[in-house]
């Protein structure tokens, strides 16, 4: 019996969904009115388009203020006879005059200096002379051989200094330093295996480590107790202190509807 009950179930599901009552093939949109795009009652199926009331309110354009003049027809304006022959008052006139410069403004100094007579005629001091005078250099020392070789040239060092001899301390300090003795060089990019460690055998302990544990090493090692509780331990019962320590603020502990505050 649930063997056919369950093959009809499957025939039920398998079956499409039927078309709702009054579907339209070619709606637009669910929010589409087919009643204004079709007259439906006539042969004519033919889609026409069609706005809602609102949809024409909204086209039209927006009208013009009450007070909006348009422009002037041309740019040359009529002026009337009495603004031709109106008087400033003596506020515009005043407004009118153009802003007069700072006492001690100076208009901009030509691109061509001007020298005065006086300048051109004008006597140096002393003084200027003396800077005005180009500086002068003692004369380089120059070697009679100095067009010759440099390694031909005379030694400027005496005699007595080619001939002496270093202290002990000067020498000690001349001496290059010497490296640690646990310095080492640094190696080479590519690191070279001796032949030796390319032929090493682990050791036997390596080996045993390195096998998987068999059946009967696992049960020896397994051990099924290792998370289970024991008595004394569910029995256990904690300090006074640690009761103490564990329970809530007073002042957090809410008070239950109909009865007495807990007591401490």
């Amino acid at each position: 019996m649930a063997t056919v009950e369950r093959i009809n179930r499957i025939d039920t599901l398998s079956k499409s969904k039927p078309i709702p009552a009054g579907f339209i093939d070619d709606k637009r949109s669910v929010y589409c009115d087919n009643r204004k795009l079709k007259d439906w009652t006539s042969g004519d199926l033919n889609t026409k388009f069609a706005l809602s009331e609102r949809l024409e309110q909204l086209v039209q354009p927006k009208p013009r203020h009450k007070e909006w003049m348009g422009d002037r027809p041309t740019p040359i304006w009529l002026v009337s006879q009495g603004a031709k022959s109106a008087n400033a008052s003596g506020r515009v006139q005043s407004l009118a005059e153009p802003k007069r410069h700072h006492r001690d403004f100076e208009p901009s100094k030509p691109v061509y200096s001007i020298v005065s007579n006086a300048a051109k005629s004008a006597s140096a001091n002393e003084r200027i002379e003396t800077l005005a005078k180009a500086k002068s250099y003692q004369e380089l020392p120059i070697k009679p051989d100095s067009c010759w070789d440099y390694s031909e040239w005379n030694s400027d060092v005496s005699k007595a200094a080619l001939k002496h001899n270093a202290t002990d301390r000067t020498q000690q300090l001349s001496n290059p330093k010497s490296l640690h003795r646990t310095y080492k060089e640094s190696r080479p990019v590519i690191w070279q295996v001796p032949h030796a460690a390319r032929k090493a055998l682990p050791s036997i302990r390596v080996q045993q480590l390195s096998r998987p544990k068999s059946r009967s090493q696992y049960k020896e090692d397994y051990d099924s107790t290792c998370w289970k509780v024991s008595t004394s331990a569910k029995n256990a019962r904690p300090s006074p202190r640690i009761e103490e320590l564990s329970a809530p603020i007073p002042r957090k502990i809410k008070q239950k509807r109909g009865g007495a505050a807990p007591k401490n």
